[in-house]
């Protein structure tokens, strides 16, 4: 698509690039997608006795699975996802939920006209539900998580990261998470419960290209406000 946009083979690639996002000293971002599909789920999805036996499961219905340090849920990588990934060292009194805001405010930045659409909070029955799903239609679209990590007594280090349904049909990974689910004895997961911006946004639907530049601007404007709130703390 662009150079903005890094293409891995799977996800563990993905994840890795993330994590020298995340180990960086730097405010920085990064948007990437998998060329082959494939579902990650939290690394506490080990405590599952099943989890050996329903991942080869997923693996012989063409989605294997790989695990992920943030939480929530299983979810679908592949043709029609696109990740962002922001990584910066936070300001003193920074919260969990201002970093939800903070990835949520760049989605909607970054989409324009058609960020004010969407709603905040859960979607039942979408794979990885949580209350900072963004929505249009009462159907999910993007979904959230950080990774936190405190650096000496004040500072924290911040991974906040949205998974976005761009392009394509929703309906094969949420039936694969739902499969997935399935084995582990899990909920259910229902196609309907999400959808793509194309497909919801139709010929508003920015091109590939112009998305992710964006995206990959108002992430850039969003980090330097906090870079700025950082300094404003250290000069007080």
């Amino acid at each position: 698509m662009t150079g903005l946009l890094r293409q891995f083979s799977s996800p563990a690639e993905g994840l890795a690039f993330e994590a020298k996002l995340f180990s960086a000293r730097e405010s920085a971002v990064g948007l990437w997608a998998s060329e082959n599909d494939a579902l990650v789920c939290p690394a506490s999805y080990r405590k599952y006795y099943g989890l050996k036996d329903a991942s080869s499961h997923s693996l012989k219905r063409g989605w294997p699975v790989f695990t992920r340090p943030t939480g929530g849920g299983a979810v679908p990588q592949g043709s029609g996802v696109v990740n962002l990934a922001i990584a910066f060292t936070a300001p003193r009194g920074f919260t969990i939920n201002d970093g939800y805001r903070l990835i949520t405010g760049i989605i909607r930045n970054g989409l324009g006209s058609t960020g004010v659409r969407l709603a905040t909070g859960p979607t039942p029955t979408s794979f990885c539900d949580g209350d900072w799903n963004l929505s249009i239609q009462g159907k999910k679209v993007v979904g959230t998580a950080q990774r936190w990590k405190p650096l000496g007594e004040t500072n924290t280090r911040v991974l906040a990261h949205a998974l976005i349904l761009t392009r394509g049909s929703v309906e094969p990974g949420a039936r694969a998470v739902d499969a997935f689910n399935a084995d582990l004895g899990l909920g259910a997961v229902s196609c309907a419960a999400h959808t793509s911006l194309e497909r919801a946004i139709e010929k508003n639907m920015r091109a590939p290209r112009a998305l992710v530049q964006e995206l990959h601007a108002a992430s850039v404007s969003a980090l330097r406000s906090i870079q700025f709130e950082a300094q404003n703390c250290v000069a007080a």
